[in-house]
């Protein structure tokens, strides 16, 4: 080192405590350093690196380390370089994966198998595993209806397993070994039991599954060859099994990088770990420093695993730990705030009997901390508040820089970066906002649809005419969709809206006040489509924008992060463009549907620079950064812990996960539960020792759909605090905090539309679907009801069509002939309804026989059974019913003898799984309460009706499509008190769907322009 560097070591390790120096000071053989938030870590790792080159006489490039993130490459590289000078440019520094690609590119004799050119996106690994399903007969990875539901999951235990360094081979021998578990398991139930045939059901299902994970694994493989192509997990796998293949390998490694340290060691997985083991075993000196902190172990789901700290001791005995305990960023009470949280947590290393303790000490005693634990009354006030905390910062000389808002995940961030966008407040987030989700790349996206085929894009061009993009009126909108209604109420093949625009009679003999915008619009279209076979769908694009005067419309009523939005937008098609010259518009939206049906973000691309910012992240990419001010939103019970997960669909053998049972009981799921919430709990702690002074925790009331109330979260009480109810912030009125998907497609109405809107209600009548439909959504409600906004049905709801109407032939042949009609009629009726529906020949045939054989099993099972139909398909419309002066309607599946003389039974049949009497009352975590509430309106009404005047109503939902060979008629009777209240949330709802007010004050302002003043 030169003099300037040793000046500079002398300077930073005369500032260290006793326990960094005693990290720094051991540079020889197996070390792990348990660094607790804001102990200096970073600093040790530095100061360490300079010790070894003093000490040891080693080059720079002869130390390795690696972190976790990119983020953390360029934390670490900037203090090395602060520490070292020139030389910390020459310390090896990586993420795994970047040096794992480095090995290979270095040392391409040992991966001479692998014709590898370049990483596959995570939507060309979507689409391969759609084409494996498409081309595999798999049965329970593909779930029939839906056979793409399980791509999400099945990629990621595709990745666990790489993880894991497991190949499908090793899948298969560790799901042999997982048979033999079950028979030992099966062999201590008596056959005699029930137990013992559903047990044996479960072990054959799991076992099924994971062959199929076996099959789709390895030819998902074999296409990433085909296509030249590597994920991520392979990176690391090739370099660990070319590791084991080679000791000469690992001699020249070894031989380059004398000195190994893993930053964030409790956040590798057992892949990353074994490279590292591999190169630090070579030799004498096993010289391999981890660094990590268990109460910070946040990525479990990428395979993370908590147990690589607490094995670490085992694989090596001579290792000496040290622990950092002195924290340098936060005040105490802040610190002892996270203690006191972190201690209910079982599964931390201070409890496993190694003698280790962890208490958290500021550094900074003259600090003093402001924590504040509040309450607002509903997510909208809380957004509210958190901006006036921010502002205060501010105010008070706070660096916008140094001010966090920390959320639980991407959607929270999302909707709190547009907010403070809107409100003029600098932003950086740290998952930037999702381009696909802004009002005018929608727009645009609608627009491209509408060209490329009008006739099958209603709804984009009912949102084309209410944008004011071509200056229609917005009553105009209203009618032409009531109109399209009205035509098609009786028509088994529909008309389009582009239909409607192109017929000048219609057009003529409606009271529109601007019919020549409207011809305005259908030129646009008809001129524009001529270029859609002589134009790539990039430039396409950018025509589409250039021709509707898209450009001048955003100019008077868009933000920059709404130009930002559809700019990232046209680069990515041209992108997309650029590597499939055939792509075309429709191509180009299956991708974006993939985008939002596996929960991808197309990231803005930010124009700005150099502003100093807000920081808006989630907790999980808080890690390692540290702010003045923190604020810690929508800390409620679901939210922040007891997330609900989507269900496994298939449990990898835990001899993969390293976990040997002897059984398998009802405890996992409460072993695995409890993990969870414990994860969960790290994550807050991560959150909460990001703040250094200020620290302010709140949680909504309520919900802004006006309907579900939320619970604070657990974590008030872990921490002693209780939280305070904070006034209404002043102004709240006037902030705009309208939902960027809907903020183009003017929500607001004037006096003509809201006359119009009047007129209808008036007549309106409401039903159960649309009651649903505004406790969901009120605004999806208006867009849907009020607007008569056009339905577009798919596969799903023309298959559930007609199995209804197939059902509705049979009852009525019953009815009228007395005779249990045969299962032959059933399936040929429904070939007949099936017929009707506009369907591919492919899709047709699929379809029918399913239909045909779940229906076969709907007739042994009820059709056979049940007593002749009282009414089928009875319609309450016409018998101007209402439910505490709420004017009500609907149509009831069939009415059956009940169980007695003086009864009826009300069934409505449904398609799709079976669900429990406890998920259609709502009583599950994953279930609303919505069949409950069917059969409730059903019964009142029926109560109401004379034609069963004195008859006790039953009400039963069944369901009659028989996946998986199930059939369940569930009886759900209410209690009084269960009627008393749907009555009373009836009431309510209907008061707000009559008012205008309730409107006005929903959907907001009147205008984009408004909108963005």
């Amino acid at each position: 080192m030169s003099d300037f560097t040793v000046w500079v070591f002398d300077r930073a390790y005369a500032g260290l405590n006793p326990e960094q120096r005693e990290a720094v000071d051991t540079i020889y053989g197996p070390v792990m350093v348990v660094a607790g938030p804001g102990t200096g870590k970073t600093q040790i790792i530095a100061l360490r690196a300079a010790n070894i080159i003093a000490r040891a006489g080693v080059r720079p490039e002869n130390i390795l380390l690696t972190t976790f993130t990119e983020a953390g490459v360029a934390s670490m590289r900037k203090r090395l370089v602060s520490v070292l000078g020139e030389d910390g440019y020459r310390v090896g520094v990586h993420t795994f994966h970047a040096f794992c690609s480095r090995v290979m590119e270095e040392y391409p004799e040992y991966f001479t198998t692998m014709r590898l050119d370049r990483a596959a996106d995570d939507l060309e690994r979507y689409e391969m595993i759609e084409s494996i399903l498409d081309s595999s007969d798999v049965e329970h990875l593909r779930p029939v209806g839906d056979p793409y539901r399980y791509v999400r999951q099945i990629l990621s235990k595709i990745d666990t397993l790489k993880q894991e360094n497991a190949t499908p081979a090793g899948l298969r021998v560790a799901t042999d070994r997982q048979a033999e578990i079950y028979k030992q398991e099966l062999a201590n139930i008596k056959p005699t039991l029930k137990k013992y045939t559903e047990t044996e059901k479960r072990q054959s299902k799991h076992l099924e599954k994971l062959a199929e994970l076996a099959i789709v694994y390895e030819r998902y493989q074999e296409r990433l060859r085909e296509a030249g192509c590597y994920d991520y997990q392979d990176m690391i796998r090739f370099v660990a099994d070319a590791l084991d293949a080679s000791e000469e390998l690992v001699a020249s490694l070894r031989e380059r990088y004398q000195y190994l340290m893993v930053d964030e060691f409790q956040d590798t997985n057992g892949l990353q770990n074994h490279v590292m083991n591999r190169l630090a075993s070579y030799g004498d000196e096993q010289n391999l420093m981890v660094v990590g902190d268990d109460d910070q172990s946040i990525y479990r789901f990428q395979g993370a695993n908590i147990e690589n700290m607490l094995e670490f001791a085992s694989r090596y005995p001579a290792a000496k730990t040290v622990v950092l305990s002195r924290n340098y960023r936060s005040a105490q009470s802040i610190l002892d705030l996270a203690s006191n949280l972190i201690a209910n947590n079982n599964e931390r290393i201070v409890n496993r009997g190694y003698g280790i303790e962890k208490p958290l000490i500021s550094g900074r005693p003259e600090l003093a901390a402001d924590i504040r634990a509040v309450s607002l009354g509903s997510e909208t006030e809380e957004m509210a508040y958190v901006l006036s905390g921010v502002r205060e910062e501010l105010s008070a000389g706070t660096p916008a820089s140094e001010i966090a808002v920390i959320v639980r995940d991407n959607a929270t961030l999302s909707r709190y970066s547009e907010f403070f966008r809107r409100q003029g407040v600098p932003v950086e987030s740290r998952t930037d906002a999702d381009a696909l989700e802004n009002g005018f790349v929608r727009l645009l996206l609608g627009l491209a649809k509408l060209i490329d085929d009008p006739f099958s894009a209603s709804t984009e061009l009912l949102d084309l005419l209410r944008s004011g993009l071509f200056g229609t009126h917005g009553a105009d909108a209203l009618r032409l969709s009531h109109e399209l209604y009205s035509l098609n109420y009786t028509r088994r093949r529909p008309l389009s809206m582009y239909d409607l625009l192109s017929n000048e009679d219609v057009l003529g003999n409606l009271p529109l006040h601007d019919i020549d915008s409207i011809r305005h619009v259908r030129n646009f279209i008809d001129s524009t489509q001529t270029l859609v076979p002589t134009l790539p769908v990039g430039e396409l694009l950018r025509e589409i924008v250039a021709r509707s005067g898209l450009v001048e419309h955003m100019r008077h009523s868009a933000g920059i992060g709404d130009i930002e939005s559809v700019y990232t937008l046209l680069s990515a098609v041209e992108k997309w463009n650029s590597r499939d010259r055939s792509a075309t518009v429709r191509s180009i939206m299956t991708k974006i549907e993939a985008y939002r049906r596996y929960g991808m973000r197309l990231a803005r691309t930010s124009v700005r620079a150099g502003e100093d910012r807000i920081h808006i992240l989630t907790a999980h990419t808080s890690k390692g950064l540290e702010y003045e001010a923190v604020f810690v939103p929508y800390l409620a019970e679901k939210v922040w812990n007891d997330r609900r997960s989507p269900a496994d669909i298939v449990k990898l053998p835990d001899t993969i996960l390293g976990i040997e049972r002897d059984t398998f009981d009802s405890s996992e799921k409460e072993d695995e539960k409890l993990r969870k919430e414990e994860e969960d709990r790290r994550l807050f702690f991560v959150a909460v020792t990001r703040a250094k002074r200020t620290l302010v925790l709140s949680y909504p009331l309520a919900s802004d759909d006006t309907r579900s109330a939320r619970v604070e979260s657990r974590y008030f009480g872990e921490v002693s605090l209780q939280a305070e109810r904070a006034p209404t912030p002043e102004g709240i009125e006037w902030l705009i905090l309208a939902d960027s998907e809907y903020s183009i497609t003017r929500w607001g109405f004037g006096p003509d539309e809201e006359s119009f809107v009047r007129n209808f209600l008036e007549s309106y009548r409401l039903s159960h679907s649309d009651l649903e439909a505004f406790l969901e959504d009120p605004r999806e409600f208006f867009r849907r009801v009020i607007l008569r906004a056009p339905f577009e049905s798919n596969v799903h709801t023309k298959f559930g069509s007609a199995y209804h109407r197939a059902l509705e032939h049979f009852a009525r042949e019953y009815k009228k002939s007395g005779h249990v009609p045969s299962a032959e009629f059933l399936s040929s009726a429904f070939a007949r309804s099936l017929s009707q529906e506009i369907l591919s020949s492919e899709d047709y045939d699929r379809l029918l026989a399913r239909g045909t054989e779940w229906l076969a099993g709907w007739h042994r099972e009820y059709g056979s059974r049940d007593p002749a139909p009282i009414e089928i398909e009875y319609s309450l419309s016409r018998k101007e019913i209402s439910i505490n002066g709420v004017p009500v309607s609907g149509k009831i599946d069939a009415i059956l003898p009940g169980s007695d003389p003086d009864s009826i039974l009300l069934i409505d049949y449904k398609t799709g799984a079976t669900k429990s009497e406890n998920a259609l009352r709502g009583l599950t975590q994953s279930d609303e309460p919505r069949y409950f509430r069917q059969v409730m309106m059903y019964r009142l009404m029926i109560e109401r009706d004379t034609r069963f005047a004195g008859k006790r109503v039953e009400t039963a939902i069944e369901f009659a499509e028989g996946r998986d060979g199930k059939y369940a008629r569930i009886a759900l009777d209410a209690t009084e008190e269960e009627l008393a209240a749907f009555r009373t949330l009836l009431s309510e709802s209907w008061g707000k769907i009559a008012s205008i007010a309730f409107w006005h004050e929903t959907l907001g302002v009147a205008s984009v322009s408004e909108t963005n003043e």
